[in-house]
């Protein structure tokens, strides 16, 4: 087998395992083991929103953006986190008509949970 041919089966191999790992880390049962306990009730979409906003409040056209989805997409997940306290809306001084997402204590202190169980740390964006 030639180098180019062992390449390309390790290549299958570890697309197949990412998948699997992907489809596992969307499952609750999955989640709790990469993450711990608290992460069964939050998505992965909802890890990664609260990580965007965990430095500083971010508008939500600019959250749609970083996520390559339709405003309302990113909308009605805000909606789901804003109704658990895990984050707010606040007016952007800036631009009367856009909304700023911000976390709130009850959010970063999940965060913070998720993060010491190895979810993504704090945004440095």
């Amino acid at each position: 087998m030639s180098i180019n041919e062992k390449a390309g089966e390790a290549a299958a191999i570890t697309q197949l395992a990412l998948q699997q790992i992907l489809r596992w880390a969307h499952r609750p049962a999955g989640r709790q083991v990469l993450l711990g306990p608290k992460s069964a009730d939050v998505t992965i979409t909802e890890i990664w929103l609260l990580d965007a906003v965990f430095n500083a409040p971010v508008p939500a056209a600019t959250l749609a953006l970083w996520q390559a989805v339709d405003k309302s997409t990113i909308t009605s997940q805000v909606n789901q986190l804003a109704s658990r306290g895990l984050v707010a809306r606040l007016p952007d001084p800036s631009d009367g008509r856009a909304t700023l997402i911000t976390m709130t204590p009850k959010g970063r202190r999940l965060q913070s949970h998720l993060s010491a169980y190895g979810a993504p740390g704090p945004s440095t964006r």
